[in-house]
């Protein structure tokens, strides 16, 4: 299981952090946090979630990541699991589950995510708005957007393409 956090500073930047010292200040109701968990096994992930006191259903949508899209509104904390890009090519498809509380934000997809790691770099450069957990997630949605709106692109390009030499090469 690799386990990568990073702290929302006071300059509303990422910075980072050691995972197990961050959830530990996070549960002591110090700091804002990104933590992002892959690689990993249902069995392994279950130790590291109890710690939070997820209530139960959450608890099990964490473990099951890669079987539904979904998004889970509770009153004080929200899942949601989405499929994205894995990688730069955009070839392979990827899972990520989405657990937001109040200032920790934990993503989690089972296998390794190329794209995932350029998001966490381009993420240096950013300055969010505000230091919430809810900023992060909707620049990291917007980034993942931007990704899809690539292949859009790339399929519109040979989609003309292909139309222009179906007109242009005459059928035998």
């Amino acid at each position: 299981m690799n386990v990568h956090c990073f702290e929302l500073d006071a300059s509303r930047k990422l910075k980072p952090a050691d995972p197990d010292e961050a959830l530990s200040r996070w549960l002591a109701g110090e700091g804002t946090y990104w933590i992002d968990v892959d690689t990993y096994q249902p069995a392994e992930l279950e130790p590291w979630l109890e710690r939070l006191n997820l209530p139960p259903l959450l608890a099990q949508q964490c473990l099951k990541v890669g079987e539904a899209t979904q998004i889970i509104p509770l009153r004080e904390v929200a899942f949601l699991e989405v499929v994205v890009f894995a990688d730069t090519g955009f070839t392979r498809l990827a899972s990520v589950g989405v657990l937001c509380l109040k200032n920790l934000l934990i993503t989690l997809h089972p296998q390794a995510i190329d794209i995932f790691e350029q998001s966490r770099r381009a993420f240096a450069e950013f300055e969010l708005l505000e230091s919430t957990t809810s900023d992060l997630l909707a620049a990291l949605l917007l980034l993942k957007t931007n990704e899809a709106a690539k292949v859009g692109r790339v399929i519109r390009a040979t989609l003309d393409d292909m139309d222009r030499r179906m007109i242009t090469i005459p059928v035998p």
